[in-house]
Order: C-alpha cells, then sequence, then structure tokens
C-alpha cells in the first residue's frame, strides 16, 4: 500500500511540477507528457482501492499526518515545494483577474494600510494600539499592509529596514493582525509617505483606505513637522482615492480580549456615502465591540424637518439591516460667544508665533489680535459642535465622526487652524476616530 502511494506522490510531484513549467524541472526522457503521470496517479488510486478501501484510507490519512508534523516542525526541504509552486500560480491568476475592473459597491470593504512610527533607536512600535484597532477593524479578512517610513539613506542603511520589518511582523503576530509589513528609508520622511500611499499594493490587491494616528504633541512642538506631515497624508490620500480614517485616543484603546458594553455613537454630520455607519457596523461585530449598541447622531438645522429626517434614517438603516438608535441634533444659529471669541485669539496667537519661529520674537498682545471673521464662524461651529457630543457621548466607548476637510487654499496659518478645529472638535472625548470617505465606499440596500 504505501510503495504504491509513494509512485503515486511521485507521479503527482512530475505533474504538478510540469503544469508549472518550473524552471528547475528538466525530465531527461524527451518523450516525457505529464499526462503519462496523470494517469500514473489515477492508476496508483485504483490498485490501492481495489485492494482494500481501508487500508488505502488509513495509509492517506497517516501520510497527511506526516506531511503535516514534518511542515510544523520546519524541516529543511532541499527538494523544493511543489504547494508553493501552486500558490504563487494561484496568487498571480487571482491579481490578474483584478485587474479586470473596480470592485463592486456591494463588495467594498475597508483595505487598509496602516502608518505607523517606529523609534529610531529600538526600531519598536511606539505606539501599537494601532495594530490593537486594525486587528478589531479587519478581524482577519481583507487586506491590511503595515507600514513604517525611516529617516536615512538606503543604501548605508538597507539592514537597518530589515530589522525594522521584523520588529513590525513580531508586534503584528502579538496583536494578531493577519497582513504584510513594509519598511521603507528615505531622506525625506514626508515624501516617502506621500510614495507609500501611491505604490503600496500589488496590482488589483491595493489599500482603499489609510489608517494613522492622530498626532497629539503636534501643538507642543516647535516645529511644523508633525503636522505637516499628517496633512501630507491627508491630501495625499484625497489624491490617491483612498478613505481615511485617523484614530485619536488610541492609548485608551481596549485590547482584544476585553470586553466592553455601552454605546458606539456615530456622529454622521456629513452624508458622504456611509463609511462612518459600515465603521461603526463592523467594529461592533469584533468580540470587544460585540455588547455596545450603535447609535446615530444627525445634525439639523433649525429650519429642516427633523421629525421626517428621523425617520428617513430609521427606514435607511432598516433597509441597511442595521440595528442603531437614531437621534437628530438641532443646532440653531446662536450668536458667537466670548469663549469661542477667545479660543480664536489663542489660535491665531499661536499661529503666528509658528511663523515667527526662527526669526527675531517680538512679544505678541493677544489684546491686539484681531482675529479673522471666517475663522471665529469656524471655531463657533465646532464649539457648538463639541458641546453637543459630550452632552449625547460624554459616556460612549467610542465616538465616530466625520473629518473636517482639510482647506483647498494654503494660506498663511491655515494649517495650524485646521489642527486646532479638530482639536476643539474632539476636545473631551476619551477615543475618537475620524473618518473621510472617497466617494467609493457608498453603502446600499443591497449591500
Amino acid at each position: 500500500m504505501f510503495f504504491l502511494m509513494c509512485y503515486m506522490f511521485l507521479n503527482l510531484a512530475c505533474t504538478v511540477q510540469s503544469i508549472l513549467r518550473t524552471p528547475s524541472w528538466r525530465p531527461r526522457f524527451k518523450y516525457y507528457h505529464w499526462s503519462i503521470s496523470l494517469a500514473g496517479i489515477f492508476l496508483c488510486l485504483l490498485v490501492m482501492f481495489l485492494s482494500s478501501w481501508i487500508y488505502t484510507l488509513c495509509a492517506m490519512a497517516l501520510a497527511a499526518f506526516i506531511y503535516k508534523y514534518i511542515e510544523y516542525r520546519g524541516a529543511e526541504k532541499e527538494w523544493g515545494d511543489g504547494i508553493r509552486g501552486l500558490a504563487l500560480s494561484a496568487a498571480r491568476f487571482s491579481l490578474l483577474r483584478l485587474e479586470e475592473g473596480p470592485p463592486h459597491t456591494k463588495n467594498w470593504r475597508p483595505q487598509l494600510l496602516c502608518l505607523v512610527k517606529l523609534n529610531p533607536d529600538t526600531l519598536e512600535l511606539k505606539n501599537p494600539k494601532i495594530l490593537t484597532f486594525a486587528s478589531q477593524l479587519k478581524a482577519g479578512k481583507g487586506l491590511t499592509i503595515i507600514t513604517s517610513v525611516l529617516s536615512g539613506n538606503f543604501e548605508n542603511e538597507s539592514g537597518i529596514a530589515q530589522s525594522a520589518k521584523q520588529s513590525l511582523r513580531h508586534s503584528m503576530d502579538k496583536e494578531k493582525v493577519k497582513g504584510f509589513a513594509e519598511v521603507i528609508i528615505t531622506k525625506d520622511v514626508t515624501q516617502g509617505l506621500s510614495h507609500i500611499i501611491q505604490t503600496a499594493g500589488l496590482g488589483g490587491l491595493k489599500h482603499n483606505t489609510v489608517l494613522m494616528a492622530w498626532p497629539n504633541k503636534w501643538r507642543h512642538s516647535t516645529s511644523r513637522d508633525k503636522h505637516n506631515r499628517f496633512l501630507s497624508v491627508v491630501r495625499s490620500s484625497t489624491a490617491a482615492n483612498a478613505a481615511l480614517i485617523v484614530a485619536k485616543g488610541l492609548n485608551m484603546w481596549p485590547e482584544n480580549n476585553d470586553r466592553l458594553g455601552g454605546n458606539i455613537d456615530i456622529w454622521w454630520i456629513v452624508h458622504d456615502g456611509g463609511l462612518l455607519i459600515l465603521l461603526g457596523y463592523v467594529l461592533s461585530q469584533h468580540r470587544t465591540w460585540k455588547s455596545c449598541k450603535l447609535r446615530v447622531f444627525t445634525v439639523a438645522q433649525l429650519e429642516d424637518n427633523s421629525v421626517q429626517m428621523k425617520k428617513d434614517l430609521e427606514k435607511f438603516l432598516y433597509h441597511l439591516r442595521i440595528e442603531a438608535v437614531v437621534e437628530v441634533i438641532e443646532m440653531s444659529d446662536t450668536d458667537v460667544s466670548a469663549y469661542t471669541y477667545e479660543r480664536t485669539v489663542l489660535m491665531e496667537q499661536r499661529t503666528q508665533v509658528l511663523q515667527a519661529y526662527g526669526n527675531e520674537l517680538s512679544v505678541i498682545n493677544s489684546a491686539e489680535i484681531k482675529p479673522d471673521e471666517l475663522n471665529v464662524r469656524r471655531m463657533h461651529t465646532a464649539v457648538r459642535l463639541n458641546e453637543h457630543i459630550i452632552t449625547k457621548s460624554h459616556s460612549s466607548k467610542l465616538v465616530i465622526i466625520n473629518m473636517p476637510g482639510i482647506p483647498r487654499k494654503i494660506t498663511p496659518g491655515s494649517e495650524t487652524n485646521y489642527m486646532e478645529f479638530i482639536e476643539v472638535l474632539t476636545e473631551g472625548l476619551e477615543r475618537v476616530i475620524m473618518a473621510r470617505g472617497a466617494g467609493r465606499e457608498v453603502i446600499t440596500i443591497f449591500s
């Protein structure tokens, strides 16, 4: 029985190598054809089952056990691996099929490109909780690429890139993230981040969502590197037609073995296709967030029909087969408060300090600053929204909110003001996920 099985596997190996056209497969018999080996496989199987089907099944089970044991022990193979060749061939075929056209809306799911920071000295992950978030969001499904950009010269520091890649893989295994790790070394980190957003992936297997952490210490930095890199990633993601997810408060993020109860609040201010609702639903499928209930808040003006808006949104969620409590928040156009005016003055004062940094600094008197009217109105909106969010979601386990649009026209101080608006909007919240869709992740009643 084992003699016949040995010949069967020998014929199987010859058939696989011939079909894959492996360069190392060079049979001496010039009249050889893979169909001869295939016929040998069926003949061996036929004789085995005719002899005794019970012993045949037992022999196959024993052979499978021995193969898996050798694979588990990691024994070196001097003869190559035909199964790996089959996997590569299948992967190539699938990638070419993915190139045929963009995925349908109902097949859309977040394929993550996760941007992380490594300690340049120890090459360890600065904030491993971002991998925890990625693990809970993906649950091993779809594409996940964890990448980091280091400053340096690749020609002289290629070994550092390999060590950093191994460190990333170790962190991914620890957080149970299934995906790929990439590390690049470049002289300009900002340009490196832009390049990785453009080129990550292979063929049709590319990311459609960029995930990154909010730069918490950008206010305390004397240079603009932190928020310039952040804004560069935002602009590059927009140019690449990729959705963007920014996580704030990752230090308080729950572990994979934690169990939370409470609410996941979705503040759907800008109806950009439903990415926020999709993120809340996907997270609620993970065991950490399984016991949390979804609540959807939308904002209406006084002249809007709030009752009809609530009915329409409830009907929309019903057709999506997503259970969530809907609430409409009415925002009145109240007068600008003194607090809002003061926050705007402080924001513009900080902007002037950053602009003057490196030159001769003079003492800036806040009483002499007359804030821009547009900045005052934007700050007023951020303060009012934050008040409503704090009132409704102060005890929620997670708040998911639209990420404000980045200013298209760059003026002196506009980028710093944008960062300040986001800080005011999310002030007082423990965990916040800000998301901006690309228009391709629309969810419909057929999704």
